[in-house]
């Protein structure tokens, strides 16, 4: 369960349930794991995860959640329909 370990700093975000909520774990709470409801995102060089967290809890990152939700008994997102979300990416400096 490699994948699923968290040790602190990570960027979070919430694919089901609760669909489109970003956070960054906080190293205090480690080490903990994450289930299939909640995506751990890897950051590039040179992007600021609290810029990133900020823009995903955005209105306009969320509208976008919103409208590609899969509705079942429990709506849910999956990583194909977080792909072509709109994100602005400025240089490291305004983020």
């Amino acid at each position: 369960m490699k994948r699923s370990q968290l040790s602190g700093g990570e960027l979070l975000y919430t694919m089901a349930g609760t669909i489109g909520l970003a956070t960054v774990f906080p190293k205090e709470l480690a080490p903990a794991n994450i289930n299939q409801a909640i995506a751990k995102i890897e950051l590039k060089d040179g992007i600021n995860t609290d810029y990133l967290t900020a823009i995903l809890n955005s209105s306009i990152v969320l509208e976008q959640a919103q409208q590609n939700l899969t509705v079942s008994s429990q709506p849910n997102i999956n990583f194909d329909q977080l792909k072509p979300h709109i994100i602005p990416l400025p240089s490291p400096a305004e983020q």
